[in-house]
């Protein structure tokens, strides 16, 4: 009575030690199972008094859930209940770290370089290619989304071809997002001249002239007028017989043509007091009319530069303001 076949009792004068019982956290050293170990030395035995611990090798209070271990009591700092860390090696990585654009899911949530990490950057929709974005359609990240850019200047997101490095031209668009359309820096843009006084020809004025695509009230595509206070002067002007003017605007005052005069007495000579200029050069345009105003009679057609200067009657026969006495 009193003996059994086992031997493997390492407390024979306690019941509750011997190999079927759990080890207790009970601070008493007792090795209740006979395993040889005693309270946290024997942390692989479970029991309702023991805590499963994690390793916190980085020291930042979260521990690698990998290194879950029962103990009765942490045996130091760096096992803890925690076992959120996702990256045990790196103290800065953790549940609730900032995140930040560096390619690593700082905080833990499962989503590496989101928008809220610090360091992002605001990209822009460039839906046209031109490299330029619309600022209406932005899209915060740590690098850029494909079809994103970091500029947000474009005014026209549909057209590549209208973006601040555009050309101007004149189509009714504003090409190089400056604000105005076919403004003054169109490269077809035309240049404009005054036209105070109607006549369809321009002051070369430089000062009064305009650059745009449209033509501007009270102004004309051509600088060819010599006199813009005066419309009857112009490149189509009538050159006007001694009127000291440039009337015609070819540079020259009474010039070119010739000054036809009325020949009353058919001598071939013409009356200087009754003139008119033509710019043909023939007087064909002006029946009764002949080159030149030379005739000093023209009642008479004995008296002309060709004519014989009879001596003693006291009348200049050959007009050259000579009338002969003897």
């Amino acid at each position: 009575s009193g003996y059994v076949a086992d031997a493997t009792d390492c407390g024979d004068g306690v019941a509750t030690v011997n190999p079927g019982e759990t080890e207790m956290c009970d601070g008493s050293n007792v090795d209740e199972n006979c395993n040889g170990l005693v309270n946290d030395d024997d942390p692989g035995t479970p029991d309702s008094s023991k805590s499963m611990l994690y390793h916190d090798a980085d020291g930042d209070g979260y521990a690698d859930p990998a290194t879950g271990t029962l103990y009765c009591a942490s045996p130091d700092p760096w096992w803890i209940g925690d076992s959120s860390d996702c990256d045990d090696a790196s103290s800065s990585v953790y549940p609730g770290a900032p995140e930040s654009c560096n390619d690593v899911d700082d905080d833990c949530d499962g989503t590496v370089d989101e928008s809220d990490a610090s360091g992002t950057s605001t990209w822009y929709h460039d839906g046209d290619g031109d490299g330029y974005g619309d600022a209406g359609a932005s899209f915060v990240s740590c690098v850029a989304p494909l079809g994103y850019v970091a500029d947000a200047t474009d005014c026209d997101d549909a057209n590549a071809s209208a973006n601040p490095g555009g050309t101007e031209v004149c189509d009714g668009a504003d090409n190089d997002c400056d604000g105005s359309v076919d403004g003054s820096d169109a490269t077809d843009a035309s240049v404009w001249w005054m036209d105070a006084d109607g006549d369809g020809y321009g002051d070369n004025d430089y000062s009064l002239h305009q650059v745009s695509c449209d033509q501007p009230a009270g102004m004309v595509e051509n600088d060819d007028d010599c006199d813009d206070a005066d419309a009857s002067v112009n490149p189509d002007g009538t050159e006007v017989y001694l009127d000291l003017l440039d009337n015609d605007c070819n540079g020259i005052v009474d010039d070119s043509g010739v000054y036809c005069c009325a020949d009353t007495d058919f001598d071939g000579f013409g009356d200087g007091s009754d003139c008119v200029y033509d710019e043909t050069g023939t007087c064909d345009a002006y029946p009764g009319y002949v080159i030149g105003d030379s005739d000093c009679d023209d009642t008479d057609a004995s008296t002309n530069p060709d004519a014989y200067d009879w001596p003693y009657d006291l009348i200049d026969q050959d007009c050259d303001g000579f009338p002969t006495s003897s």
